[in-house]
């Protein structure tokens, strides 16, 4: 941190080098997955089960999905100094919402008279968690849903300049870099 920080660089080109070679890095392989794909679906004839418009959803879909739990983690990790804690705190809130609406599941079992617990569970396939959502392929993304997570991953980004200007370099090491936290 004191190498980074005392070179002639602002804080913002340092944050934008490390953010540009990450997206890069977890974006290019999607992009390269779906170009060869799609070179290769004429050629092959009726072997695949889906059509290029599900290749481009697919490639939209994870490209917008990558670029908010990048842009969420990075923030995490701006607010948090040590690694380890920012991988665990980045779990944590992502999974944090639908832990809470099972935990609100469950207490509505216990306290309203009739409420039907497996029901809820069996016919409930929203997922509030983007986390756990991802790893459910039954449940394709709306053009909404892509949205709001592409607009919240650039308000985490712009965040995420805001709060490194402000973050003291001697925080580095410390569980969380900012008092208010």
């Amino acid at each position: 941190s004191d190498l980074l920080h005392s070179l002639p660089l602002r804080r913002s080109h340092l944050l934008t080098v490390n953010m540009a070679s990450g997206l890069l890095l977890l974006l290019l392989p999607i992009w390269l997955t779906s170009a060869v794909t799609a070179c290769l679906m004429p050629w092959n004839g009726n072997m695949y089960i889906f059509t290029g418009v599900d290749l481009w959803n697919w490639m939209i879909a994870l490209s917008i999905l990558t670029l908010f739990l990048f842009s969420f983690s990075v923030l995490v990790g701006i607010c948090t100094g040590q690694t380890l804690l920012q991988g665990v705190v980045t779990y944590i809130l992502l999974i944090l919402p639908d832990a809470l609406n099972h935990l609100l599941r469950s207490h509505y079992k216990l306290y309203l008279y009739g409420y039907s617990y497996q029901y809820s569970f069996i016919h409930s396939n929203e997922s509030w968690s983007p986390f756990i959502r991802i790893m459910n392929p039954s449940l394709p993304y709306s053009s909404g849903e892509l949205a709001i997570y592409g607009v919240l991953a650039i308000l985490f980004v712009g965040m995420s300049y805001l709060l490194y200007s402000k973050r003291r370099a001697e925080t580095t090491g410390q569980a969380i870099a900012f008092t208010y936290f």
